[in-house]
């Protein structure tokens, strides 16, 4: 648990130390005020049936109220102790609040980091993590771990009040406190030292179940058309029963155990209650001695006995939560390999207008036998439309992503205008406009996907207008109900293949791009719709700088040039005819697309 602990305080504090040091602060403070209710009550009893006794704490309690100018009568007494009893309850009111409220604020900033963390992370370590745990980690880690951080305050707080009421008892009766004291110390070290080890196993289990019903609902409803078709439905639920069956059933070992230390410290309570009177009866004290002393021992009970429970169980489920804080601490606060941009550079402004250069470029993906690129040297002239083909696994999209800076080159550097953007990706990302092949649409309105307005922006209706025109999708607006402001359906499920392509090209042109970028846009697209997008993207030609990744060589056959990849590297560069000519691999692929002698047939070139 000490680890856990260590390390869900350096989450809280890697921000600010001031709030924790506060927060302890208080806590002393209260503990104090425990101190001296507790100890109000031996001089409230005595004044009360015998009068104060005339020498020990008694006295000297006399004597400061005489010092304050107060009385030591039972009313003045009693109105003391019910004053600070209200002070400390409504201290601890207050400071339970400002705990929660100081922990659930770091928890909701906790998510913000590890979410920008994780949009910032390079594609090859999403290529490595599962959606899921991500989400899972988000959602419930970073809840878990600073649940943990606010239970180690209020643990704090328990054990300060149960230490200020054994102090107080020991300045009253030594040796009876030591006793009891060692019983309830010792019971309770014993009893987390035996049940520590199952709850943090009973948190592991968790953990991977909520991250394997997480990616099990992911799947299905990501998959819904085929879920349905091929009438999976059954056994996804069943799976998914299987997975929540199971951790609810580690969550109800935990739940149940969580019960055991109220049973267990009331048990000693009870035993150290008889110790307590026997022994004072054994050394034959005088009665009403022995009432006060009951009397102070019990509230101390009352107040030690919770608070120890308190301890116990917020020990127990720190334990519970360390699977989840090792997760947390590792994805926010340690370096994991991989590219990181450089965020002081962010503001900086790029001009693109003459070239774009690879000197020398080579990437390995983690674990790869062989590199994706090899020793690539490319010049793109601004303006010029650069078509990249290649069988699958040449490296034509690590080709690309280089260029638009979601990968890092392991060796060499890109130039822009012939300066190098190793350190400059998020102004560059600026003049690039990107239409991926799996088209991501938005449960929003038309409008909105084309400007891809996150949250409270608004989309300027002029760009978007223009971008549409563009796209050639003025014709969709006209059998939209509300038009722009129609919504498209999560992932755009009411919409044809050909549409959301044309809307993912609107997308790219809002921004008023210098680069655009076409990932395999046509290759999920029936003959038509092909064709349609075909001509949408030459008419873009010379007008923007167009680098056109595809398997139909159809799409880059007016390209000015096409770059021919493979294992990596670039074989040739030409454009259609030159390739056709000089390249045998060049002429396998046009055979494979039967594109032989279609120029300026079936083909537009």
């Amino acid at each position: 648990m000490l680890a856990a602990a260590r390390k869900s305080l350096i989450l809280f504090t890697s921000r600010s130390k001031f709030p924790a040091v506060i927060l302890l602060l208080c806590i002393a403070a209260v503990a104090l005020l425990e101190m001296l209710s507790i100890g109000l009550v031996i001089p409230l009893i005595q004044s009360s049936t015998i009068g104060l006794d005339q020498t020990g704490i008694s006295a000297k309690f006399a004597q400061a109220l005489f010092w304050l100018g107060l009385g030591a009568g039972p009313l003045t007494i009693a109105a003391l102790f019910a004053s600070v009893l209200v002070i400390k309850n409504l201290a601890i009111l207050f400071l339970s609040y400002a705990i929660a409220r100081t922990v659930a604020l770091q928890s909701a900033q906790a998510r913000k980091t590890l979410f920008n963390s994780y949009l910032r992370d390079p594609l090859e370590y999403h290529a490595n993590r599962n959606s899921a745990e991500l989400l899972r980690n988000i959602m419930t880690g970073c809840g878990q771990t600073f649940e943990a951080v606010r239970l180690l305050f209020i643990l704090s707080l328990e054990l300060l009040l149960s230490v200020a009421a054994l102090s107080l008892l020991l300045l009253i009766e030594p040796k009876m406190t030591l006793v009891i004291g060692g019983v309830l110390i010792l019971g309770s070290i014993l009893f987390y030292r035996l049940t520590s080890r199952h709850f943090r196993y009973w948190g592991q289990k968790s953990l991977e179940l909520e991250g394997a019903e997480i990616k099990w609902i992911n799947e299905a409803l990501g998959g819904i058309r085929l879920v349905k078709i091929y009438g999976v439905i059954a056994g996804f639920t069943k799976h998914l029963y299987s997975f929540a069956r199971n951790r609810a059933l580690y969550e109800s070992r935990a739940m149940t155990a969580i019960l055991l230390p109220r049973l267990y410290l009331e048990t000693l309570a009870i035993i150290g209650f008889v110790i307590v009177v026997g022994y004072a009866l054994a050394l034959g004290k005088p009665m009403s001695e022995i009432v006060a002393l009951v009397g102070v021992f019990a509230l101390a009970a009352f107040r030690i006995i919770p608070s120890l429970n308190r301890v116990l169980t917020g020990a127990a489920e720190i334990r519970k939560r360390s699977p989840h804080i090792e997760l947390i601490y590792h994805d926010l606060l340690q370096k994991r390999e991989g590219f990181r941009p450089d965020l002081s550079n962010r503001e900086n402004t790029i001009t693109f207008s003459k070239q774009i250069e690879l000197q020398n470029v080579s990437f390995t993906y983690k674990d790869a036998t062989r590199p994706a690129l090899s020793k690539v040297d490319l010049v793109i002239q601004q303006g010029e439309s650069i078509g990249i083909v290649g069988p699958s696994g040449a490296g034509k999209s690590t080709l690309v992503d280089v260029i638009i800076g979601l990968v890092r080159p392991s060796n060499g550097h890109m130039l822009i205008d012939r300066l190098k953007v190793d350190d400059l990706i998020e102004p560059w990302q600026k003049h690039i406009g990107y239409v991926p092949q799996d088209i991501y649409l938005m449960d929003d309105t038309l409008a909105r996907n084309v400007a891809f307005s996150i949250g409270d922006e608004t989309p300027d209706l002029n760009r978007v207008r223009k971008a549409i025109s563009m796209a050639q999708l003025d014709d969709l607006i006209l059998t939209l109900p509300d038009g722009l402001d129609t919504m498209l359906g999560e992932r755009g499920i009411r919409l044809s293949g050909g549409q959301r392509q044309r809307i993912a090209i609107a997308r790219a042109l809002y921004g008023h791009p210098d680069v655009l970028v076409f990932d395999e846009a046509t290759a999920a697209l029936d003959n038509e719709s092909e064709n349609e997008i075909t001509m949408a993207i030459r008419d873009l030609s010379g007008k923007k700088t167009l680098l056109i990744i595809a398997h139909r060589l159809s799409t880059v056959r007016g390209c000015d040039r096409i770059v021919l990849m493979g294992d990596g590297r670039i074989c040739d560069i030409g454009n259609f005819d030159e390739l056709y000519t000089r390249s045998e691999d060049f002429r396998h692929l046009v055979e494979l697309g039967d594109l032989i002698g279609t120029q300026g047939g079936r083909y537009p070139a």
